[in-house]
């Protein structure tokens, strides 16, 4: 259920909202966020469009709404529990459509956004947009605003999201601000364009723990830039940086930029690979290079199957990977043969894409993690370890000789954002398919006698970063205290390694050293996680009855007392943790 205008027209969204509302009782999101709106005008016009857009990327809402201009109040009370929160600071609302220039206590904001955070919640602040004043732009509430905005950006920045509107409002329709607008509902917007920033805070939520995009697969030829290199030579393809090359070139520093902030570039070409490669030689305009790119493959097969084999080079799941090619045809194609890829309708005119993609939203990334920074040379040090894996002279030789470190770092309030993501984001090695937010690890973490880690993973040709979450809660049982296991996830980059068997280790000897009678594990079959499915057997768990009047979704594990399983690992390390 996807209606395009739901994200642009209020009376759409609705309609789309209530629909929601009837299908998300019937079948449900996996993902599901609790969403409080707050703000210093009425917050209730943006709920429509951020309900469309967040059902749109695949994630079911409660959302409510604090009492009018009480977000504060309830924010430093602690009174919500919920997922995520949206604050709207409208400069309308502080200034009564330009009666005044007030001075809002910036302090007070900055406490009750830290206090949110506190709980677990993730913010998104949407800042102070233009004052109807300053169609004049010598106004002094442009100053004024403008000072407003810094000052809100120093105190809350390392604490929320920020959205600023100004280039949204751009979009909308003229009218978006009208004086009866407040008066008669406290809205300083038109319902059209709440919605729309309704819908932008949606795509931020559901990007904030679940990119749309991680790898980007882009053709050349018109494309990258203008004409066939086959045909014209390196020389002749249109690279003008003044002159019809621009968007070419304008697509190049926007697909640059996406790798800078940790989504993976790849190219998939028709193309001799000398011809390919010649333009990235002989042409200085180029903003890419070669080494943005993480796979080149050049040749004559089908480009879905030059995806095909990115995919399985990179352990990527199609859904992940967006590919861009300005031929009606190849898409349509690769649409075909590889359903499941990102397939965006490119606008046949070069000028009209780069606002095409961005309006798309696929690529929003409200917030860039070290562990994203460090991605592609992530994946660049697989090429190494591809290289060493054919040098060794057995798979025993190739894992010893990576001299693997597996740091269990345990979950704690203030450092829980990569976790949550990957626990949300990983498919194939997710044994039990839970997608618990921020707040939820927290809620969990901070209860009594919880195995609750991280994993990060380094080995003889760099660092991998976080690769994995495993938590599991006490169980007690008339034959001792037992340990459920509710979450375990590892990285695709790191399958076949014997790092999952690492972490469970780890888990073995927590468990050793507090007395746990046994360990019992939840296996929950899905679409994409079946590489998983004989994990606990491979770790010494049998399987076991599922208790009569319980629903069958699930295959149950255990084992009382287990060992450590074998592993390739060299040296698994511990933060110690105090008992709880």
């Amino acid at each position: 259920m996807h209606d395009a205008d739901a994200e642009t027209s209020y009376r759409s969204a609705l309609a789309v909202s209530r629909a929601i509302a009837r299908a998300s009782d019937a079948a449900p999101h996996p993902r599901r966020l609790e969403i409080v709106l707050g703000g210093n005008c009425n917050v209730d016009f943006l709920k429509p469009g951020l309900e469309a857009a967040l059902w749109a990327d695949g994630v079911t809402t409660a959302v409510r709404s604090t009492a009018y201009d009480d977000w504060v109040g309830a924010a430093l009370e602690q009174k919500e529990s919920a997922d995520a929160w949206v604050i709207w600071l409208s400069s309308a609302a502080w200034s009564r459509y330009s009666q005044l220039r007030p001075d809002p206590p910036v302090a007070t904001i900055g406490a009750a956004v830290r206090a949110i955070r506190q709980t677990g919640a993730g913010v998104v602040v949407i800042l102070p947009e233009p004052d109807p004043a300053e169609v004049d732009p010598f106004s002094p509430f442009v100053q004024w605003r403008e000072e407003l905005v810094s000052r809100l950006r120093a105190a809350i920045h390392e604490h929320a999201v920020l959205i600023d509107p100004t280039s949204l409002l751009a979009q909308c329709a003229p009218g978006w601000s009208d004086f009866r607008y407040w008066i008669a509902a406290k809205c300083p917007w038109s319902p059209d364009a709440a919605t729309r920033l309704g819908a932008l805070c949606g795509h931020t939520l559901a990007r904030l723990g679940q990119p749309r995009v991680r790898a980007v697969v882009v053709d050349l030829d018109d494309t990258l830039w203008g004409g066939i290199v086959g045909e014209l030579g390196a020389g002749g393809v249109m690279l003008d940086p003044l002159g019809e090359g621009a968007p070419f070139l304008v697509l190049q520093r926007f697909l640059k930029d996406l790798g800078e902030r940790g989504i993976m570039l790849c190219v998939a070409t028709k193309n001799d690979f000398a011809d390919a490669a010649s333009v990235f030689e002989q042409r200085a305009e180029m903003i890419l290079k070669p080494e943005d790119f993480l796979r080149f493959e050049a040749n004559w097969d089908s480009k879905a199957e030059s995806v095909r084999r990115i995919a399985l080079a990179l352990n990527l799941d199609r859904s992940a990977i967006c590919f861009l090619d300005n031929s009606e045809h190849e898409r349509a194609e690769m649409r075909q043969l590889l359903p499941g890829v990102v397939v965006p309708e490119l606008p046949a005119e070069p000028g009209d894409r780069i606002r095409f993609l961005h309006e798309s939203r696929l690529f929003l990334k409200p917030v860039v993690r070290d562990d994203d920074l460090t991605r592609v040379q992530s994946y660049r040090a697989d090429a190494d370890r591809e290289r060493h894996q054919h040098a060794a002279p057995d798979r025993d030789s190739y894992l010893a000789g990576l001299s693997m470190h597996l740091t269990a770092r345990p979950l704690e309030r203030g450092a829980l954002g990569r976790p949550a993501e990957l626990v949300q984001k990983t498919n194939q090695f997710n044994l039990t398919n839970h997608r618990h937010s921020e707040k939820r690890l927290l809620e969990i973490v901070e209860a009594p006698g919880v195995y609750a880690y991280a994993f990060d993973l380094s080995d003889t040709f760099g660092e991998a970063g976080t690769i994995g979450v495993v938590v599991a809660l006490p169980a007690p049982a008339p034959d001792g205290l037992w340990l459920e296991i509710d979450t375990f996830v590892m990285s695709c980059r790191v399958i076949n390694r014997t790092v999952e068997r690492a972490m469970f280790a780890h888990l073995t000897e927590w468990a050793r050293a507090r007395d746990v009678r046994g360990i019992r594990g939840y296996y929950t079959p899905s679409a994409r996680n079946q590489l998983a499915a004989d994990f606990y057997l491979s770790v010494g768990l049998a399987r076991a009855a599922t208790p009569t009047g319980e629903a069958q979704d699930s295959l149950i594990f255990e084992s009382v007392e287990p060992r450590a399983p074998d592993h390739r690992v060299a040296t698994v390390r511990s933060a110690q943790v105090p008992v709880r």
